[in-house]
């Protein structure tokens, strides 16, 4: 005992054999410390130097004992022990070295490096060694290291380091890393019994495997590394650890980073995980991380396995294969799909994330391109581009699409998601059938475009009953609506079949460039507060229902190359209208405001009302054309251009039903014709009568009641009507001007007949250009001036010998009808007589027509022999001789 005081130079201490020597028992100055120690004693046998207390040596330790035979010399620590420099553990000659922490004491054993050569031992027991030298390797192995039960901790923050270097395998009971901010490579391949333990800094393994134990732990704290693999040499992670066992925190980092093949293993639940080197890195089962997903370089393949992403997604210039496995982030706070990548492909993509809280696709990422796409919980913000091939499915959170979203296959699913389309557009794409569907009832997009193979339609289906679009287009495909459809922008059919739905509400413009639109029963109502037009370069474009509620002054017209609207039912509530050349309305017109510009032809089979609106017709025709047997309603007071209405294509006759107490103006022409069989009724709606107030006229077979004419008389041909007109000449007859009959025609005995009986039939035939029935007179004369013993057989006073009436009770003859009349009263035999003819219009004028300008002859048959003369009538004169025998 006594006192040492170290100084900077080198102490040896020297011992004999045999016997254990106790140093540093005593007072010590200068720290405690040592500079150098050696210990180098030359021994015969085992030797053994047990350091009686704690001890410094501010640079290296040495143990080197000399022997000629394989003795040893064992120097066991008496303390906390530290080590500045190298602990040199080795041995002269044949000679062999220990250093003892002493099982039990288990002291602390502190160093800057440590070399155990081929002749030395280093029995750490329990004890916890550090090492924190500045130069690496910093553990060496030749000889032997027991490990027992001790930590070993490297724990320099100042440099990057080799950790160890070892022809073999090192075993560490517990090894620990603890260098904040800095990272430790091993030299050799290297076995953990129990404790992985990266508390700072980064481990990387060089190249070198580390494995574990099924019983042990291995744990990373936050903001430190594990770098797996080099360029040369592929590892995997640290083996034989159990996923249970395994604790990374979620700001760690494991990197997968050789230029050899690796496999990417799915035990741990990783903090972040890097992936970099040129080579493919395949996952081995399904992989969980918790934290940023990084593709620096090389190819991340799923292999056939899921991927789980607590964090962000950064590719800055590496691959992944996704194979047709699924990427699902379910972080508990922001992530975000990013990098250097301009374009990002997944297969399946999954958010599940914590409520309230968004997936993003940032920074360079613009694109991105997955088979299916779904959202469970949280919200997703896309990129400017979004490719989706198989389908997308919402059920919560809310999806903020990006500049275009392509569903080039799949449906659209959204059982209660929120989709926030901003003003971007959705395009359906697929070659086969897709459909908008879900548990919601209605859903929303901006710009909805329909580009499918031809002949491939997108539905809206499941519980989806209303779709609210700002514009839709129809390049290629068809499309079926969903019940309510309803569209606050334009819309542009180019090709396909647009379905339509029960109700269609139109803001802006409706154009028509090649597609066909299939209304069925349903209506499409043009709601915008400014001008709208339906346009385009169809030419006819149909519709059934078609309905405007505008805003007040502002127009729907028909415009471009569409000349002809088909709709089966017109209503006007508010707003304008100007229709194209030809309108063809197969059911009811209703006007309840604005007004109705009409084009050249407007053709209407049901009713027209009109409420309010007004009419404006322009120098066009509206045709009242009703079917068969129909009655059109005409309510309101309108004014018309020209009005028409005709049987002529009818099988049967029809009617036009005025509404009592209105009415109508046409200050063009009015025409309204039935044909024979096919009369053409206008009647009141009730009681009251209707006013028509017509420029112009035409009129025929008609029944007429209950009508007002103020302009004038109209002379009805051909018609019959009620005692309710007025302004009217109703005939049934082709005129109201109405003539005398024409001259009759002399048509037997014709003139100069021969051989006639006394009791002749005399023939005469007279036509009434108004179609009035006739009667006939005759006059029988016996002279050619028609003075000389005159007979008159007048029809019109006495009916006697007259036959073959057919008009008036068979008292007169239908205009064109033969009159014949026998002579009651014999003639006389062989005597020559003179008759004319003519005619009355009882029903007409009642006036005689003219007569023949020169009488037809007959001479009357001889008598029969030995018959008697006729009596001489009037007297008898003789002149000369007369002989009676």
């Amino acid at each position: 005992s006594g006192t040492f005081t170290a100084g900077t130079g080198s102490t040896t201490i020297f011992s004999g054999a045999g016997t254990p020597t106790a140093l540093l028992s005593g007072t010590f100055t200068g720290s405690s410390a040592f500079y150098n120690l050696t210990l180098s004693p030359t021994i015969g046998g085992p030797a053994t130097y047990a350091m009686g207390a704690a001890f410094t040596v501010n640079n290296n330790f040495t143990i080197d004992p000399t022997s000629a035979g394989a003795n040893t010399l064992t120097v066991n620590l008496g303390g906390t022990t530290i080590v500045t420099g190298l602990t040199d553990i080795k041995a002269e000659s044949s000679g062999l070295s220990t250093l003892d922490t002493v099982s039990g004491s288990n002291h602390a054993f502190t160093t800057g490096t440590i070399n155990i050569r081929t002749a030395g031992t280093f029995n750490a027991n329990n004890s916890v060694v550090t090492i924190n030298g500045t130069s690496g390797p910093l553990f060496t192995r030749a000889g032997t290291f027991n490990a027992g039960g001790s930590t070993v901790n490297f724990s320099e923050t100042s440099t990057d380091l080799v950790l160890t270097s070892s022809p073999g395998t090192i075993t560490f009971y517990t090894l620990q890393i603890s260098m904040a901010g800095r990272t430790g490579t091993l030299g050799s391949a290297t076995t953990v019994n129990y404790h992985l333990t990266v508390s700072g800094g980064t481990l990387a393994d060089g190249g070198y495997q580390i494995t574990g134990n099924i019983n042990g732990t291995l744990s990373m704290a936050s903001g430190t590394g594990l770098f797996l693999g080099s360029a040369a040499t592929a590892t995997t992670f640290p083996t034989s650890f159990t996923a249970a066992h395994i604790s990374l925190n979620s700001a760690s980092t494991v990197t997968y980073a050789s230029d050899q093949v690796q496999t990417v293993s799915g035990v741990p639940t990783y903090g972040n995980l890097t992936i970099q080197g040129t080579s493919t890195k395949s996952l081995d089962a399904a992989t969980i991380i918790a934290g940023t997903t990084t593709l620096s370089a090389g190819t991340l393949n799923s292999n056939g396995f899921d991927l789980t992403v607590g964090g962000n997604w950064v590719n800055n210039g590496g691959a992944f294969t996704p194979g047709t496995n699924t990427v699902t982030f379910n972080g508990t706070g922001a992530q975000a799909v990013q990098g250097s990548a301009a374009s990002q492909t997944f297969y399946g993509l999954v958010v599940a994330k914590t409520v309230g809280t968004t997936l993003s696709v940032s920074g360079s990422t613009t694109t991105l391109s997955v088979n299916g796409f779904t959202e469970t919980t949280g919200n997703f913000t896309a990129p400017a581009t979004m490719n989706i091939a198989a389908g997308a499915t919402l059920t919560a959170g809310t999806y903020t699409a990006g500049t275009n979203t392509n569903v080039t296959g799949g449906n659209w699913t959204n059982n209660g998601g929120t989709f926030t389309p901003g003003t971007n557009t959705i395009t359906f794409s697929g070659t086969a059938g897709q459909a908008i569907n879900g548990s919601l009832a209605s859903q929303t997009f901006y710009a909805l475009v329909v580009a499918k193979t031809a002949g491939q339609t997108l539905s809206v289906s499941g519980s989806t009953t209303a779709l609210t679009v700002t514009n839709f287009t129809e390049t290629t495909g068809n499309f079926t609506a969903p019940a309510t459809m309803d569209i606050n922008g334009n819309v542009t059919l180019s090709a396909g079949t647009y379905t339509a739905g029960t109700a269609t509400t139109v803001f802006g413009d409706w154009t028509n460039n090649g597609g066909t639109f299939t209304p069925g029963t349903n209506t499409v109502t043009f709601d915008g507060t400014g001008a709208q037009a339906i346009n385009g370069s169809a030419t006819s474009q149909t519709f059934y229902g078609l309905t405007l509620a505008k805003t007040v002054g502002q127009t729907l017209s028909v415009s471009g190359s569409t000349t002809t609207l088909n709709i089966n039912t017109f209503i006007q509530t508010t707003g304008n209208f100007t229709a194209p050349a030809t309108v063809n309305i197969a059911g009811n017109a209703t006007l309840s405001a604005g007004t109705y510009t009409a084009g050249a032809n407007t053709n209407l089979s049901g009713n027209w009302t009109n409420g309010g609106g007004s009419f404006s017709g322009g120098t066009g025709t509206v045709t009242l054309n009703g079917a068969d047997s129909s009655t059109q309603a005409i309510s309101g007071n309108t004014t018309f251009n020209n009005l028409y209405a005709s049987t002529t294509g009818n099988s049967a006759g029809r009617t036009i039903q005025y509404a009592g107490n209105s009415t109508t103006t046409v200050s063009g022409t009015w025409t309204m014709t039935g044909a024979t069989g096919k009369i053409l009724t206008l009647q009141s709606s009730d009681t009251n009568s209707w006013t028509i107030t017509p420029s112009g006229n035409s009129v025929s077979y008609l029944y007429l009641s209950r009508s007002t004419n103020t302009v004038g008389t109209i002379c009805a041909t051909y018609s019959t009507g009620d005692a309710f007109n007025s302004g009217y000449t109703v005939t049934s007859g082709g005129t109201c001007v109405n003539s005398a009959p024409g001259v009759p025609s002399l048509d037997s005995p014709t003139d100069t007949a021969t051989n006639q009986s006394v009791n002749p039939s005399i023939k005469t035939t007279a036509t009434d250009t108004d179609a009035d029935y006739v009667q006939y007179k005759i006059i029988l004369c016996e002279n050619s001036a028609m003075t000389t013993n005159c007979q008159t057989f007048d029809q019109s006073t006495s009916q006697t010998g007259w036959s073959g009436q057919n008009a008036n009770g068979n008292t007169a003859y239908t205009s064109g009808t033969q009159g014949t009349h026998t002579v009651q009263t014999p003639l006389q035999y062989s005597f020559t007589y003179y008759w004319k003819s003519y005619a009355i219009d009882p029903a007409g004028t009642n006036t005689w027509s003219s007569t023949q300008v020169s009488p037809y002859s007959f001479s009357t048959q001889a008598a029969p022999s030995g018959s008697q003369i006729p009596a001489f009538k009037g007297g008898v004169k003789i002149f000369g001789k007369t002989v009676i025998k």
